[in-house]
This record gives C-alpha cells, sequence and structure tokens, in this order.
C-alpha cells in the first residue's frame, strides 16, 4: 500500500512539474516568437497550425512606413510549383480602346504636406487625396489660381496656396540641399537607446571607418560584413561614376535577436514596425542577425550602406525609385569570394526541393519583377517613377516598388549591353550638381519616349528572367511569395 501511494505522490509531482514547466515555456515563447524550434513545428502536419497562430499572436505587427533616412526592402523569399495548373483562357473581350496620351508637363514644383488633389478647379469639389509629406509633382496646366499636376499618371488640381516657390525646398526652415552631404551624426538619445537594448554582453570595435556596437556572442567583427564594408565605396564608385563628397563614418548596431531590433524601432517616429531587416537614420545604422546566414546579413548591410553613400554621392533628397533602386543594385548582387559585390548578377539562391523551387535574395527580386510586369501589361514606369516615398511603400503586394525599381535601375546600368549606362551616370552626375532628380530630367538624358523605355525594359526583365531563373521560373497563375523576414522565411508545407 505504501509502495502505491509513494508512486502515486511521484506521478502528481512529475505532472505538476510538467504542468508547470508547460506554463513557463509558453510565457517565454511570446517573448521570442522567433525561436527556430517554433518556426520549423509550425511548417509540422499536426502541430503545424496552432505553432502558426501563437507566433502570428506574438510576433511584431508591421506597419508600411519608411524611416527617414531609407530602410531595408522586405527580403523575400518566393517558392512556386512546377505542376500547377494552367489558368483558364480568358473569354473574348473586344479590343481596348488606347489609351488617352499623357499630358506634357510644363514645369514642376513642390507641394506642402497636407494638400488636397482634387479632380477639377474647384474648392467645393471633393479631394481625392491628400499629400502625406512634401512632394515634387509635374505640372501640366495653370488656370486662374490652379495648377493641373499628374498624380498616378492622371492630371489633380491644386490650388496655387498649396505650392511652394521653386527656391522652397521640403522642411522648412532646414531645406534639404540639392547636392552630396554628410549624414546626419547619430542621435545620442538612439545611441542610448541602442546600448540599453544591447544589454550588458554589448561590445565595441572598429568596422572600417564605421563604429560596430553588437552583442554577438563572438565580441568581434563578423567578417562577411567587415568585407561589405570595405567593398562597398569602391563598388559604389565603379557603378556610379560618382565619388562621395564626405568622409565615411558613423554608427552601425548589430542585435544578435530580432525583438531588440525590433523593440528599437517600436520608440522611433517613421520607423516603427516596418517590415525590414534593417534601417538607417542619417549616419546611424541598425540591423540584426538572428538566425539569419552572414551573407544575407551583410546584404542588409549593403543594402544600408548605399544609402549613406547615395546621401555622400548624389544627395539627401532623392526620388524612392532611385534611392532604393541604387541600394537594391548594390546589395542585390553576388560576391565574389573576398566580399566584393559583382555587377550585373543577382545573389541569393534558387533551389529545387521536389516540384517546388524558391529563390531568395537578388534572384527573388528578379522573380518578384518579372511576376509584377506579367501581370500588368499597361505602362508601369511612369507610374513608378511618380511615387513618393509613402506609396512607395504601401503598394500591393508589399514590397513589389522595392524589386521593380531594382531591375529599373539594373536596366539603366546593364540594358542594350551598357547602352544606356553612360546616360545613366549622366543623370546622376546632373542630380549631384543640383539639378532635379525628375522622370522628365532623366528621359532627357536618355533621349527616348518612355513608351520606347518601357518596351525595352520589359524586354530586358523577361531576357534576365530566363537567363538567371531559365526553367525554375513559371506562369503567374502558379505563383506564391512570402517575405523572408526571419519569421516567416520558411516555405508553407
Amino acid at each position: 500500500m505504501g509502495c502505491r501511494r509513494r508512486v502515486r505522490d511521484l506521478l502528481s509531482a512529475g505532472l505538476l512539474l510538467l504542468a508547470l514547466g508547460a506554463v513557463a515555456g509558453a510565457a517565454w515563447l511570446t517573448r521570442h516568437p522567433e525561436w527556430p524550434g517554433l518556426v520549423r513545428a509550425a511548417g509540422w502536419p499536426v502541430v503545424g497550425p496552432l505553432a502558426a497562430r501563437f507566433r502570428a499572436a506574438y510576433l511584431p505587427a508591421p506597419a508600411p512606413q519608411q524611416p527617414p533616412g531609407g530602410g531595408e526592402p522586405p527580403r523575400w523569399i518566393v517558392v512556386w510549383e512546377e505542376d500547377a495548373p494552367e489558368p483558364a483562357p480568358p473569354s473574348p473581350l473586344p479590343p481596348p480602346e488606347p489609351p488617352a496620351p499623357r499630358p506634357i508637363p510644363v514645369g514642376e514644383v513642390w507641394v506642402r504636406p497636407g494638400s488636397p488633389l482634387r479632380e477639377r478647379p474647384d474648392a467645393a469639389a471633393e479631394a481625392v487625396e491628400r499629400t502625406a509629406s512634401w512632394v515634387l509633382l509635374p505640372v501640366v496646366e495653370r488656370r486662374d489660381g490652379w495648377a493641373a499636376v499628374l498624380r498616378g499618371g492622371r492630371p489633380l488640381w491644386l490650388a496655387d496656396a498649396a505650392l511652394s516657390g521653386p527656391e522652397e525646398r521640403p522642411l522648412g526652415s532646414e531645406p534639404l540641399p540639392p547636392g552630396p552631404v554628410a549624414p546626419a551624426p547619430p542621435d545620442p538619445a538612439l545611441l542610448a537607446e541602442a546600448r540599453r537594448l544591447l544589454g550588458p554582453e554589448a561590445w565595441e570595435a572598429r568596422l572600417g571607418p564605421y563604429v560596430l556596437l553588437s552583442d554577438l556572442p563572438t565580441r568581434e567583427p563578423v567578417a562577411s560584413l567587415a568585407a561589405a564594408v570595405e567593398m562597398a565605396e569602391g563598388a559604389y564608385r565603379a557603378r556610379t561614376g560618382l565619388a562621395p563628397a564626405a568622409a565615411a563614418g558613423g554608427t552601425i548596431v548589430l542585435f544578435a535577436r530580432e525583438a531588440s531590433y525590433r523593440e528599437l524601432q517600436a520608440g522611433e517616429e517613421g520607423i516603427a514596425g516596418l517590415p525590414a531587416s534593417g534601417h538607417a537614420l542619417g549616419a546611424f545604422v541598425a540591423l540584426f542577425a538572428g538566425g539569419q546566414g552572414g551573407d544575407e546579413t551583410a546584404s542588409v548591410l549593403l543594402h544600408e550602406l548605399a544609402h549613406l553613400l547615395n546621401q555622400r554621392a548624389i544627395g539627401p533628397a532623392l526620388p524612392p525609385w532611385l534611392d532604393e533602386g541604387l541600394a537594391e543594385d548594390l546589395a542585390g548582387s553576388a560576391r565574389d569570394a573576398a566580399g566584393r559585390p559583382l555587377p550585373g548578377t543577382y545573389g541569393g539562391l534558387l533551389r529545387r526541393e521536389k516540384e517546388r523551387w524558391s529563390a531568395t535574395g537578388g534572384s527573388a527580386a528578379l522573380a518578384e519583377a518579372a511576376r509584377a510586369l506579367e501581370r500588368a501589361p499597361g505602362p508601369l514606369l511612369p507610374g513608378l517613377l511618380e511615387l513618393d516615398r509613402d506609396r512607395f511603400l504601401g503598394g500591393e503586394p508589399p514590397g513589389v516598388s522595392y524589386a521593380l525599381a531594382f531591375l529599373f535601375v539594373r536596366f539603366l546600368f546593364e540594358g542594350e549591353g551598357g547602352a544606356l549606362a553612360p546616360a545613366f551616370r549622366a543623370f546622376l552626375a546632373d542630380v549631384a550638381a543640383g539639378a532635379p532628380a525628375t522622370a522628365a530630367a532623366l528621359g532627357a538624358r536618355l533621349d527616348r519616349g518612355w513608351p520606347a523605355v518601357e518596351a525595352a525594359w520589359r524586354a530586358f526583365v523577361a531576357a534576365e528572367r530566363l537567363r538567371v531563373l531559365g526553367d525554375a521560373y513559371v506562369a503567374p497563375p502558379a505563383w506564391r511569395r512570402r517575405s523572408s523576414s526571419r519569421h516567416a522565411a520558411e516555405p508553407s508545407a
């Protein structure tokens, strides 16, 4: 009898300890939803749906916002099936009417934040939208205190009171200069918060001209990051033909845990919840290593360093397609054994598992751009070049604007055997000298109409898709795309 009682007591104690352990484990997972074991569990057949819902409930919610100094785009994994069914043929439709000719701009003007854009020049007309920030728009007509500006490819009307004079620049009393500048030094309060989040494990080292702050257990600079810093400026100079006017410098914060990076984001207006692996604010760069490989972390760092190089070589007031496209052209390239970016190549991995293909990095961006162009046969390029930062980030699906900007910049450097590169580099030099970074200015340098440019761009992307992805690429209806932020990088079962 006594033996049975002891056995029951031991079983009861064991069950109690097991229950307490389960509760403690669940509490720990709510603070660490990015734990690799939980990520893998989300792909298991029985407990997978429960694990996926648990992670979705406790992962930080992304918000479509952009840091003032530029951000690293969502890192994509694209997944597609070889044996997907072919789409049904479309029903016969009458041929579409030819598009109306686009108005020819007669000038351009800065528009103040919060300005209403209307369908007609009438203060009583309903506002179609309001500008979220300063934006430079082409003017196509002026009429009795009103100006028609091109917005999304169509003319909308603004009252003259919404327009700045040509001498007025964004940010009011602290105008953004039209040429190269040194990125603003890191905010002391931001540095202090980063150090607090790094905690007692924090260490400091030099990474070329930058100060590196990190809590990685190695307590020394990662070799791939050192190579990225060493090679970035030389690759940028060779690619753009521009020499940065200011010296490199600043602070790079590399978090070991994604949760620490997300907490830093949450405290900063304009970057809270951004679905990215890194961002730059002036001469302050923050990113996380987490479960990413060294090559992926180096790609994120290269993207952010390119934003700093853009400021130092061209200027801080660049349209998003140009700022992000140049950054992705550098970061999306493959690198040699020394870490040097190889212009014209596509980094990342292309792999096959049974009938499933997946791509990452620059290869995924190429697939994403090819997919977007195949889905939209009408003109995309004029609208892409007109996007302000808010609309650039708010595209659907998220991140497609990054891929399109990357492949347009890649086309300007590599398309038609490099024939367009001299005109594009001349345009970059013009902007660095203070000229406007507008589509009209780029078109004047290219010396051809936008329909011809778009047709050549589409042909280039299609040829690159065939050259790089080959038989791995399938028709758009068979496509699935996933964000490759670490918490969503696992392919779905």
